[in-house]
């Protein structure tokens, strides 16, 4: 399997969240709302099932840069299939798929293969021949509304299936805020929480999360933004999502450290695009803080990805979204 290919993939998401950061620092992991506040969140037209890790803020950054008002995406078979001229302006996402290394015959192979050459081997024959890895894949989509062609060349649309219709009810002024309060309260195996002092950290030996108190921030959605990041943090502990940064925690400034934090970042946003918080935030989006992300991830191309998908596990885990 060549090299290049895989460093070209990373490569490129790396550089389309650069770019979001860039323009839009932090803000650009937001979520895509409509006009009444619903998440817009990613699906397949045909399926149904949501894009997933950084594919999520790839199709939002598509859709709000060229307006399309659906949420519903589509890839170039199921287009045709469907009877409609593929146009362009395609969306790349991207995927993991796994491969296994096969020491006799030294080479990978798919799992279809793999599947037909373990079938009645033993767990340890197994283990001694292959080897399993994930490799990043593209595709291109397409939104829905950008099919207006069939195929014998005639006028035509797409109804969207899934995209939200109903206007949000909003219950009073402070009704994200009484929202902000339950993620908290209704997060399974939640750490004990504790106000004083000037920092808000998470302490892993302890389950534990120590925040300033709520009148020392600027305003209420920066105290349950940061409350936020602290609560990803916590979902990384041995005894739930058990990510190395938290679980194995060797020191502030490592690389490890690092990638904990932009997963904690990345899933505080997304918390808080999800009960509709518009933190003012103003240290975690200034041009140093920014920098500071760009430049890390310039260094470490394959951390984007990863560290997308696993913000989305704490999310769900902490709303009990897992299944």
């Amino acid at each position: 399997m060549a090299q290049k290919k895989k460093t070209d993939i990373y490569e490129k998401i790396t550089n389309i969240v650069i770019k979001g950061l860039q323009e839009k620092g932090l803000n650009w992991f937001k979520s895509w709302t409509n006009e009444y506040g619903q998440e817009m969140l990613p699906v397949n037209h045909i399926s149904g099932k949501a894009y997933r890790g950084i594919n999520v803020f790839i199709c939002y950054a598509s859709a709000m840069e060229y307006g399309y008002p659906t949420n519903e995406w589509i890839g170039y078979k199921q287009a045709k299939d469907m009877g409609y001229k593929v146009p362009k302006g395609a969306t790349e996402i991207f995927y993991w798929y796994t491969m296994y290394f096969d020491a006799t015959k030294k080479k990978w192979i798919y799992f279809g293969e793999y599947k037909k050459l373990t079938k009645g081997m033993s767990a340890e024959d197994k283990a001694n021949r292959f080897t399993q890895r994930m490799f990043p894949k593209s595709q291109f989509v397409w939104n829905i509304a950008q099919l207006t062609e069939t195929l014998d060349g005639k006028s035509a649309t797409v109804e969207p299936k899934w995209t939200p219709q109903k206007p949000m009810i909003i219950e009073d002024k402070n009704a994200e805020i009484k929202k902000a309060k339950a993620v908290y309260k209704n997060m399974e195996l939640k750490p004990s929480l504790r106000h004083g002092g000037s920092r808000a950290y998470y302490r892993p030996s302890a389950h534990h999360i120590q925040m300033p108190k709520l009148e020392t921030f600027k305003t209420s959605e920066d105290y349950y933004k940061v409350l936020f990041h602290e609560m990803v943090h916590s979902t990384g502990n041995e005894q739930i999502l058990n990510r190395k940064g938290v679980a194995k925690f060797n020191g502030f400034g490592t690389e490890t450290y690092s990638r904990e934090e932009l997963v904690a970042e990345v899933g505080s946003m997304m918390l808080c695009s999800k009960i509709n918080l518009i933190p003012s935030d103003e240290y975690t989006n200034s041009k140093a803080y920014i920098n500071g992300w760009v430049k890390y991830l310039k260094n470490h191309k394959k951390e984007v990805m990863t560290a997308c998908a696993q913000s989305q596990k704490a999310v769900e885990y902490i709303l009990n979204e897992t299944k």
